[in-house]
């Protein structure tokens, strides 16, 4: 059996932590927006931050390389070669980034108007499309730094800046929002974002390899970022065409509102989604370590790290979507269909993807990027296509439904091509297993049926209650979760 070290538990901890407070700050920001500025300023922040924020994956190029190579360079404890990958990628991602920056600027008007799909955008709005840009620009040259800090796994370390940094950014935007309404918002994740680059850098400068003196330019790591970073970069421009693309055909084909409730939904999805993934993606420096020392075993780690990714997903949506039949009420009762049908599909395709993660992080780890670049180019061409074809004919509480789609097909391709790669075969589904599913999968639907025959609240609690009781005895009983607590126990 695969021993986990524990080095992966407590990365894995402090990721699921990380989003959990990220998370609740998110909420606390929502319910600001929603309560004082309306729908429509939510899906004003939503597509004005939707293209900077699709734009720094782009960074994803050179971080990748650092991720890949950090781990590598630590074991041999070359120094040289660690301070200067991080030296050049940092400068790299200045450069490249400044350069956007300044492009986004000159045509921050003509962008807008595309994505708002209007001839005329007010100058409030290319206000706070600049400030966004700025917020880019800092995340964009930290993702190398935060990124050296996980390729030397100590991504909990990571994540306690992260947290500290979420909290900040909370307490600022929600002072900010009553005085300066949307722009104080993104104010706040600018000095979230200055302070999360400063955090990264203090931690960096502590580690033993990091030296000022062996900071120097070298032309092979730049070569470097520009070819085995291509396969990253294709990777960012397939995510950078989905996110804008979709909220500009929501907002073609409906209102700003239906992209507020979108990003409601899509943001409260994706966060559970981001929790799991970050904790399988901890075994990519792991991999990449493993693999150098020929100690790798890829059909155990596949399935052990799949199972629990499986049941965290079918645990952590059944959830969510209970416990958001409870609060859509309090936020916006006319909408709560429409918010009920986006989150059941994002749920379910989002499932699927989150079962590609594990292959995922080991191809990264390998460095085998082809089929994550055809997967996520998949992803894009599907989704532009249907709602390109079918978009002006979905109902309201369908509205999703080309992204449901696309991100179903995606991954189920990249599930196969990685079985198919590696020779995978499946472990037979636990009993104890199918408890926990099977419960996951009735939540859901009896919080789909409250909601549509519009029964009071009190019942959507009583369902939640029995949901998290059963639930909790289920997870005691079950042998995956036993034995991690053991393990983090006996630590």
């Amino acid at each position: 059996m695969l021993k986990i070290k524990s080095v992966v538990i407590k990365n894995s901890i402090f990721s699921v932590l990380q989003i959990v407070l990220s998370t609740f700050c998110y909420v606390v920001i929502y319910y600001l927006i929603l309560h004082k500025l309306g729908k429509n300023e939510l899906g004003i922040w939503s597509i004005i931050t939707s293209l900077p924020i699709a734009i720094s994956v782009f960074g994803s190029g050179v971080s990748g390389c650092v991720l890949r190579y950090i781990p590598v360079h630590a074991a041999q404890n070359d120094k040289k070669a660690f301070n200067q990958i991080i030296f050049n990628g940092f400068v790299f991602n200045i450069v490249f980034g400044g350069l956007i920056v300044l492009l986004g600027y000159c045509f921050s008007a003509n962008i807008l108007c595309f994505l708002f799909n209007s001839p005329k955008i007010p100058v409030r709005y290319i206000q706070l499309f600049r400030i966004s840009l700025c917020t880019f620009f800092i995340s964009f040259i930290t993702s190398v730094l935060l990124s050296a800090i996980d390729g030397m796994q100590l991504i909990f370390v990571r994540n306690k800046i992260v947290i500290f940094c979420s909290i900040i950014f909370c307490i600022t935007a929600a002072i900010f929002v009553y005085y300066y309404d949307l722009t104080g918002i993104l104010i706040a994740q600018l000095i979230q974002s200055i302070l999360l680059l400063l955090c990264a850098t203090v931690i960096l400068i502590r580690v033993d390899l990091f030296d000022f003196s062996l900071m120097k330019f070298n032309q092979l790591y730049i070569k470097l970022f520009l070819t085995y970073g291509q396969g990253f970069q294709a990777i960012s421009l397939a995510v950078l065409i989905f996110d804008p693309i979709t909220k500009y055909f929501l907002n073609k084909y409906f209102n700003l509102s239906t992209v507020g409730i979108y990003d409601l939904a899509s943001r409260a999805v994706t966060q559970i989604r981001v929790l799991i993934v970050s904790a399988v993606q901890v075994i990519t420096p792991f991999v990449s370590k493993s693999n150098e020392k020929r100690e790798l075993d890829i059909n155990e780690m596949f399935n052990k790290i799949n199972r629990g990714a499986s049941l965290l997903s079918f645990i952590l949506f059944s959830t969510l979507i209970c416990f958001s039949m409870i609060i859509v009420g309090y936020l916006d009762e006319n909408n709560a269909n429409q918010y009920l049908f986006i989150l059941i599909l994002l749920c379910i395709s989002y499932h699927f993807n989150i079962m590609a993660s594990t292959a995922y992080s080991i191809l990264m780890g390998l460095g085998k990027l082809k089929n994550i670049i055809i997967s996520h180019i998949l992803s894009s061409i599907i989704n532009i296509a249907l709602f390109f074809f079918i978009g002006k004919y979905l109902i309201d509480d369908l509205v999703v439904l080309p992204i449901a789609f696309s991100i179903v097909l995606s991954s189920e391709y990249l599930i196969f091509k990685f079985k198919k790669e590696f020779n995978i075969t499946d472990d037979l589904v636990k009993r104890t297993d199918s408890f926990v599913k099977t419960l996951s999968v009735f939540t859901i639907i009896m919080s789909a049926i409250l909601v549509l025959l519009k029964m009071s609240t009190c019942f959507r609690i009583i369902l939640f209650v029995f949901h998290l009781l059963v639930l909790i005895f289920l997870v005691i009983k079950n042998d995956f979760f036993a034995g991690i607590l053991n393990k983090i126990s006996n630590k």
